[in-house]
């Protein structure tokens, strides 16, 4: 798809789908109102941090959640204040079957679904549905032992028909499963086995990954029976994993590792078993119930491909070196060049565009992101008059991954779209925790359960709002997500796009964009007094680097000529301290500029120090007969009238070879 970039960058492809995720359980609350059932989730209050209980009790979050069910028309006009072009949600198993294998569906529950996904047809955003997101009802795990009982297959297929036929003429894109790898680490949760893991055995595991397979084919092939135009996909947990070292024993660990993962993606976009996925299993004695039935079933095949995606792991053939990470879903071993977050989960950009160029390349199918974010701890503050949480940190790390995001796209990935993990706050799967925040709206809960509920908007709120109307050209390319132009700590700290000495004399780095009018440049590199005309600090010509040509943003001169190039010396490649001093008038041949813009003198008048000949002083200005020496003290800028030398006369002269430099090319510059 082409790029739309007239915003001015480089931006995502037409027709991206921009969005926000969130799941029933999560989220939604009133876990027994309207004659819902329970569900695995009402027996997990601490996630997969704690043990589960026999039924739900008061310190589970999720009981009530963020109360969705009934603030979702509040929710989803912030979603739409948002610019979302899509909302992945998902249905409630329990809420349609209570008991999972009910003889008729729950109307109160169809109900409530349809007015959610009309309230989004009302805002003109598009409902990307997961069937089943870490949601089985409680009394299936209890009653079949979960999806190690193949009856969920017949169950499975019946709760699809009853959305498919419901809801079919509003939600066109449908997910089957959320994140169905995770099976092999968290079998209750993910699975609703209800065997402990210390005594689910292999045979009973991989059965149930069977079933789960065989049923998410199943549902693909009935949604594009019933619908013609529907969009299914597969949703798997994508956490790609590196060597720990260059040893062959611990590469050939990370192949078995991404293996693992790689197989659910295989069945699904492939419709057959890899054989690398069957050869450990023949090996280990574990023999599948796999019918004909199913291998023809399993050959309805996915339109597109989800994934979540958080962070990388590193693996190695050592066993004592893996350890579990708090929180995360996969264990594996830290990852020693990364920094991680609050819960321990291993930042790492890079990784996104890793998967996203793997996935495309091993499946070619469309591909989703359909999760990702950063959990973390926020603090709501009171900044000009409004509550909102400051959250720069989350700002960064979703810059950083849309940018590596976008570099996939520039590989050639075909993505369809990306929705942030948890846009609302919401409860946390892993840890049964409202502390560990994802969205761009706060709400008012915590831990303890008190709280209002209310919602407030983030500063990542309004940045988001930006990136989506842009389509995301507004990003930050260089991974710096809102945070700013770095600080300057002294001298040995180079200015950006300035020349670094250190690494090359004749290596040209980007300059920031020349100012030409307003308060400040852009950036916000201007002098403390915001003026345009001032730039830094004068530095004695002895001090400066070698001359290097950049490209001027100066307007055309009276004859219309627009200057093509500037001399600059880079002398304040390495200031750490402001001191304001517009450029005084050009001397009457060339010499060497310092990187300032020329004098641009606001209509109003400024206050700031002037060069005055004086005393000697620490600066000095190159003329045209030696140096002199200048020193600063407060003028007031000459109003816009004054005419300013723009340039010395156009007499064509030779680079001057004393200086050492190579000749940047025609001579005055702007001839």
């Amino acid at each position: 798809m082409p790029a739309d970039d007239a915003v001015g960058g480089p931006a995502f492809p037409r027709g991206f789908l921009w969005g926000g995720a969130v799941a029933a359980n999560q989220c939604e609350g009133a876990y027994q109102s309207d004659g819902k059932g329970w569900s695995v989730q009402d027996v997990l209050p601490r996630g997969i941090q704690g043990p589960r209980t026999q039924e739900p009790t008061p310190d589970n979050l999720k009981c009530v959640g963020i109360d969705f069910y009934h603030r979702y028309p509040e929710d989803i006009a912030l979603f739409a204040e948002l610019g979302f072009t899509v909302f992945r949600t998902s249905i409630a198993w329990s809420r349609i079957f209570p008991g999972g294998d009910d003889a008729e569906p729950n109307e109160a529950g169809l109900a409530f679904y349809d007015r959610v996904f009309g309230e989004l047809a009302r805002y003109g955003i598009e409902p990307l549905v997961t069937l089943s997101h870490y949601e089985t009802p409680l009394a299936l795990a209890k009653k079949y032992n979960g999806w190690a009982g193949r009856e969920l297959i017949g169950l499975f297929e019946r709760y699809c028909r009853t959305v498919f036929e419901r809801y079919g003429d509003t939600v066109r894109y449908w997910l089957t499963f959320n994140e169905i790898n995770s099976v092999l680490e968290e079998p209750f949760m993910s699975g609703g086995i209800d065997t402990p893991k210390e005594e689910l055995s292999k045979t009973d595991l991989y059965q149930a990954i069977h079933h789960e397979l065989v049923a998410s084919a199943l549902a693909t092939k009935i949604a594009h029976e019933l619908i013609p135009d529907a969009k299914v996909g597969c949703m798997i947990l994508a956490m790609p994993t590196y060597p720990l070292t260059p040893h062959p024993d611990d590469v050939v660990a990370t192949m078995h590792a991404n293996h693992a993962n790689y197989a659910f993606g295989d069945v699904h976009t492939r419709g057959e078993y890899p054989g690398y996925y069957l050869r450990p299993l023949r090996e280990a004695g574990v023999e599948l119930d796999i019918t004909d039935a199913d291998r023809e079933i399993m050959r309805n095949t996915v339109d597109f491909v989800s994934l979540s995606y958080y962070s990388s792991l590193c693996e190695s053939a050592d066993e004592s070196k893996k350890a579990r990470h708090g929180g995360n879903i996969f264990g594996g071993v830290a990852n020693p060049m990364l920094t991680t977050s609050q819960w321990g989960w291993t930042i790492d950009p890079q990784g996104l565009r890793v998967v996203l160029d793997d996935y495309w390349e091993r499946w070619r199918k469309p591909l989703f992101i359909v999760e990702n974010g950063l959990g973390a701890v926020d603090e709501l503050v009171e900044a000009d008059g409004v509550t909102t949480v400051v959250d720069d940190y989350r700002i960064a790390y979703l810059n950083d991954h849309l940018v590596q995001a976008r570099e996939a796209i520039a590989d050639g990935v075909d993505l369809m779209g990306y929705t942030s993990w948890g846009c609302i706050d919401l409860v946390s799967a892993s840890t049964g925790q409202l502390s560990k925040r994802y969205g761009f709206i706060y709400v008012d809960r915590h831990d303890d359960g008190t709280g209002t509920l209310e919602r407030y908007r983030k500063k990542s709120f309004h940045w988001y709002a930006e990136v989506i109307r842009t389509n995301g050209a507004s990003l930050d390319a260089e991974g710096r997500g809102n945070r700013g132009l770095p600080v300057l700590a002294g001298p040995s700290t180079p200015w950006p796009g300035m020349i670094d000495k250190a690494s090359s004399s004749r290596r040209q780095t980007r300059r920031p964009r020349r100012h030409r009018g307003g308060s400040a440049p852009p950036g916000g590199e201007s002098g403390p007094c915001g003026a345009s005309c001032c730039y830094g600090t004068l530095r004695p010509r002895a001090a400066a680097p070698d001359p290097v040509t950049t490209p001027d943003a100066s307007p055309p001169t009276a004859s219309g000529r627009r200057p093509r190039s500037v001399t600059t010396c880079g002398a304040d490649s390495r200031r750490s301290t402001w001191s304001c001093a517009p450029r005084p008038p050009a001397p009457s041949r060339p010499w060497r500029r310092c990187g300032r813009p020329r004098h641009s003198s606001s209509p109003t008048g400024c206050t700031t120090p002037v060069p005055t000949r004086s005393s000697p002083s620490s600066a000095t200005w190159p003329t045209t007969s030696g140096t002199s020496s200048w020193s600063a003290t407060p003028q007031v800028c000459p109003p816009s009238s004054t005419n300013w030398p723009t340039r010395p006369p156009r007499t064509r002269r030779r680079w001057p070879r004393s200086s050492g430099a190579s000749r940047p090319g025609r001579w005055p510059p702007w001839r």
